[in-house]
């Protein structure tokens, strides 16, 4: 085996065992230069899962990186109901809000309050299940192709009504926050969706679990900062309660 092969190996057993490392910190375990970091990934792009995402290594499993909305709803699911609730209780009469895809976002559906009158744009079926158990609401939903991991339907047409829509407030998802690299999904087709919400809503939030915190997916959407509010659980960490604070950035814990 070549030296740049032993080299590969090591790189993955190291990003197996923790969730990122820099390129300047992974050239120093190996005792070489950055430059031959980069040349051994470039030359084992195609046989490696090690990715190189603008100076942080992280390992491409496909397996770790299969996304499923079952699985998402039971993974820290006391905390997703909580911060659902938290979300739902923000809404007002005749509000126009928009609903993000994810399995948080679909515990705010389930928390509306049944009384409520307000318009939702939903851009997942998970959630459109529940919305349309509440009479008084007003619910539009993008079409197109149905993604069953994700419970997206995504299309350029729905691009076009979103782009043309405007919403007083955006409950957004992610699979990953990085204070350098961003906020981050798992799927390329999700961005574009993504960025449509964003950029038609007056507020954004962020509904996320405190375990996304330092995490990195593969598509990045959006950079933190463009989001005033967090709605997270209590075991976020206090270097990224400082953080948010810097931002200026409204953290809610519950």
């Amino acid at each position: 085996m070549s030296k740049s092969n032993q080299r590969i190996r090591m790189m993955e057993k190291v990003l197996k065992e923790q969730e990122s490392v820099s390129v300047k910190k992974m050239s120093e375990l190996l005792h070489v230069s950055e430059m031959t970091v980069r040349r051994d990934l470039i030359s084992a792009q195609n046989h490696c899962r090690i990715r190189n995402i603008r100076g942080l290594l992280i390992y491409d499993s496909a397996e770790k990186n299969k996304y499923s909305i079952s699985d998402a709803m039971d993974a820290n699911s006391n905390e997703k109901m909580r911060i659902g609730a938290a979300a739902a209780a923000m809404i007002c009469e005749n509000d126009v809000v928009m609903l993000d895809i994810g399995s948080t976002t679909e515990y705010v559906a389930r928390a509306l309050n049944p009384d409520l009158k307000a318009t939702v744009i939903c851009t997942g079926c998970n959630a459109l299940t529940y919305l349309t158990q509440k009479k008084n609401l007003k619910i539009f939903c993008t079409g197109g192709e149905f993604h069953a991991d994700t419970q997206l339907l995504e299309s350029e047409e729905s691009l076009v009504f979103l782009n043309r829509i405007r919403a007083t407030r955006l409950f957004a998802s992610a699979a990953g926050i990085h204070q350098r690299l961003g906020v981050t999904c798992v799927n390329s087709y999700e961005v574009p969706i993504k960025k449509a919400l964003i950029a038609s809503s007056a507020e954004r939030i962020l509904l996320v679990d405190s375990s996304k915190f330092g995490c990195v997916q593969s598509s990045c959407f959006t950079t933190l900062s463009c989001y005033q509010k967090i709605i997270t659980d209590t075991n976020i960490t206090p270097e990224w309660e400082q953080y948010l604070l810097q931002k200026g950035i409204e953290l809610i814990k519950v």
